[in-house]
């Protein structure tokens, strides 16, 4: 059958193209959907209500296993060159502790089992730990790295071209 992300892989890649496959973390949309009633069979432990929104609890301990053996099941199936997590904070709705560091310490658990994971060899992740994107300085963006090779050549990302800015 068609699978959309092994066919974008191949066009990417039959353009010297990097891509990065995105996955969005801790929100699974509205709690009676349909996708979010089949995570609540397998996973009830692992899901909080907040309104009318679903979201994997960072602070549950099957939390950061469950998400890395996404992000792993990704990498052995695809050949991605980067996995984004998206919203791999707490959501805006949420009632936060008063302890932050606390807070911290259950999003690093997340990337930390993601990243250390034995059969997701993974060299690139990009985060989004913000609830909005905050202007940065020049000086503070990291620029993306030459990443692996799939032709004898470098495949550079697209904000290789534009600059850290996208301009």
């Amino acid at each position: 059958g068609y699978d959309p992300l092994q066919f974008a892989i191949e066009q990417c890649h039959a353009r010297g193209m990097q891509i990065h496959s995105w996955v969005v973390t801790l929100p699974i949309g509205p709690w009676n959907s349909y996708a979010a009633q089949q995570l609540r069979k397998k996973h009830p432990n692992i899901l909080k209500k907040i309104g009318t929104d679903g979201y994997i609890d960072p602070e549950n301990p099957e939390t950061a296993p469950y998400i890395a053996s996404i992000c792993a099941e990704i990498v052995r199936k695809y050949d991605v060159d980067g996995i984004h997590l998206d919203y791999i904070r707490y959501p805006d709705a949420w009632k936060m502790p008063s302890n932050r560091a606390r807070c911290r310490e259950y999003i690093t658990k997340i990337v930390r089992a993601i990243n250390t994971r034995k059969d997701s060899p993974m060299k690139e992740y990009t985060f989004q730990l913000l609830a909005r994107w905050q202007t940065r300085r020049p000086e503070q963006i990291q620029q993306p790295r030459m990443e692996r090779t799939h032709s004898g050549g470098s495949r550079r990302s697209a904000m290789d071209e534009r600059g850290a800015h996208g301009r």
